[in-house]
């Protein structure tokens, strides 16, 4: 149970309130989220920010997961990062199984250790950063270095109470491996004049092309018949938006006027096991690569696997910010 102080809440002007710290100290490593659902009904989120001197740190009464990683998709899914990874989270969900945990990011944050990532889509955390967030084993050395042993775990569950009879027991493990969720965009060459490889080229981009949007489909569950121009397009290409998930409202597509790249490029055409050709027009794009809402994780008004209407309220507990989600632009010439 946590008690809010409204008045500084309000005065501090957070519309969301600050993340729940918990340092532990004892053998009983755990975090008790049964008492969470005494008076919250379906489903609830929550994302856990661990540190740790040895290593890794996961649950023992509930099977650790880890995300899909290192998968190619479609260049476009940068423009719906957002949709595309709550997709994929409850896309991975209903695949592994609803009682699970599931592990977004770990990596070694030990002062001598310089690579914090790879890639990173910011500045690694300052001492300064990590010291609030909780850690008090560090010793600071010139500037915002540390010196010291850190690991850090990012966990992601949502849970209820038929999925979830027990509270979360968690274990300090030796393994340090380094983990991150990355989906790789692969960006295709443009068209050369007077060479000789070209078509070759054109021929297997547009069938990798074809791979990247079954891995969507694998990934999110999304119908990407939405999408079946996109092999052929290698410049100019605008995604529809993806189904909204929560209305089930999808914008109808409509002819563009953009053409290939260049007049020597041939649309290939498709079998019906691929994906058939046609136009459709750029649409304006209204996410970002930061548009994940924690609330979103969830549909509202779905069903469980019960059969059950499921109400949607959400939690979150975290140690720091820091993300472990990133995009991997590569360039092929």
């Amino acid at each position: 149970m946590v008690k809010v102080n409204l008045e500084e809440q309000q005065r501090l002007g957070n519309q969301i309130l600050r993340p729940i710290q918990i340092s532990f100290n004892s053998p009983k490593f755990m975090l008790p989220i049964r008492l969470g659902m005494a008076n919250g009904e379906g489903n609830q989120d929550m994302i856990i920010y661990a540190f740790s001197q040895k290593g890794r740190v996961e649950t023992t009464n509930y099977r650790t997961v880890q995300m899909p990683t290192d998968r190619n998709v479609p260049t476009f899914v940068k423009d719906y990062f957002g949709q595309f990874y709550t997709s994929l989270y409850k896309e991975n969900i209903r695949k592994e199984g609803y009682n699970n945990v599931y592990l977004e990011y770990a990596w070694d944050l030990s002062g001598q250790n310089q690579v914090k990532c790879d890639p990173c889509p910011s500045a690694p955390p300052l001492y300064a950063e990590i010291a609030e967030s909780g850690v008090n084993w560090l010793q600071t050395n010139r500037g915002n270095g540390y010196t010291g042993q850190l690991y850090f775990t990012r966990l992601h569950v949502t849970y209820n109470r038929n999925d979830f009879p027990q509270d979360l027991v968690f274990q300090e493990t030796s393994n340090r491996a380094q983990f991150q969720c990355r989906y790789i965009l692969n960006h295709p060459a443009q068209y050369v004049e007077n060479c000789s490889e070209w078509a070759n080229y054109q021929e297997e981009k547009i069938q990798s092309r074809r791979k990247e949007l079954r891995e969507l489909a694998s990934l999110t569950g999304w119908d990407v018949r939405r999408y079946r121009d996109y092999p052929n397009y290698f410049q100019g290409y605008r995604a529809p938006q993806p189904p909204d998930q929560r209305t089930g409202w999808i914008e109808e597509p409509s002819i563009p006027n953009n053409k290939l790249i260049s007049p020597k490029q041939k649309i290939m055409s498709t079998s019906p096991e691929n994906i058939e050709t046609s136009q459709i027009d750029p649409l304006e794009i209204s996410d970002s690569i930061t548009a994940i809402s924690q609330a979103a994780f969830i549909i509202d008004e779905e069903k469980d696997k019960k059969g059950e209407e499921t109400k949607i309220p959400f939690a979150m507990i975290a140690l720091t910010a820091i993300t472990g989600l990133f995009l991997i632009h590569r360039i092929k010439s």
